[in-house]
């Protein structure tokens, strides 16, 4: 098996469903640096080098803190 590796900036990455709602709402309300910073202050503290796109699909689709960042408080 291979394990191939990339960088790559979070509005190249290709996301799915619920994810790619954030992604795409993220950059048209001008929340996405933030976003980024924080999907990257994420994977940081979680002390990983690297995730998936399976878990970082979910962290956009389902993380409270992304929620927040790019919707506010929307609800209240």
């Amino acid at each position: 098996m291979i394990k191939v590796i990339k960088e790559l900036e979070l509005s190249d990455f290709k996301a799915w469903s619920g994810g790619a709602c954030v992604l795409e709402n993220s950059i048209d309300n001008g929340t996405y640096d933030e976003l980024s910073d924080y999907i990257q202050d994420y994977i940081n503290s979680k002390m990983e080098d690297n995730i998936d796109g399976t878990e970082l699909n979910d962290i956009l689709w389902f993380d409270d803190q992304v929620q927040k960042i790019v919707y506010g408080n929307m609800n209240d």
